[in-house]
């Protein structure tokens, strides 16, 4: 077999178990007490890390672009973020959160002085529509830098 065609074999192959391996049930109890289920959840995954070293200004630094993910339940979707961020040694009072069209996404981040790793995991419902995510670094004061991250969201889509 020639390496393209099993290249592209593997890949159908991969996607059909990835697939399989990534559906099933997931509940959320939002803030306001309601309970949403999807059952065959397979999400659409975004999946942003970076290793250049960043420099930490006062307020928000960006560690990733916004990007679009569009939600077409009539219902609404869930956005899950899981979030780490490392600092150099001279990282000050900070926090970190994913965002959802430019709102800190639930439940509110914690400042800490000094940590080397900061996360977040983080959850909102969505109505129909287009919207972005994006993880920003808050920093009272300027200093130190970013050397890693990784920001991992997902959509889930509702049942119709």
């Amino acid at each position: 077999m020639n390496p393209q065609r099993a290249l592209f074999l593997s890949a159908i192959v991969s996607a059909v178990l990835c697939g399989h391996a990534l559906a099933g049930y997931v509940e959320f109890d939002a803030p306001d007490g309601t309970r949403y289920r999807f059952y065959d959840a397979a999400p659409t995954i975004i999946v942003h890390q970076g290793t250049k070293p960043t420099p930490i200004a006062a307020g928000q630094t960006h560690l990733d672009p916004p990007r679009t993910i569009k939600c077409n339940s009539k219902r609404g979707c869930l956005i899950t973020a899981k979030v780490w961020v490392s600092f150099d040694t001279h990282q000050g009072i900070a926090s970190v959160s994913a965002y959802i069209d430019n709102v800190a996404m639930e439940p509110n981040v914690v400042y800490y002085q000094g940590q080397a790793i900061l996360t977040a995991q983080q959850s909102t419902f969505v109505p129909t529509g287009i919207h972005t995510v994006a993880t920003i670094v808050q920093q009272v004061d300027a200093g130190g830098e970013i050397v890693g991250w990784n920001a991992e969201y997902a959509l889930y889509e509702t049942p119709d």
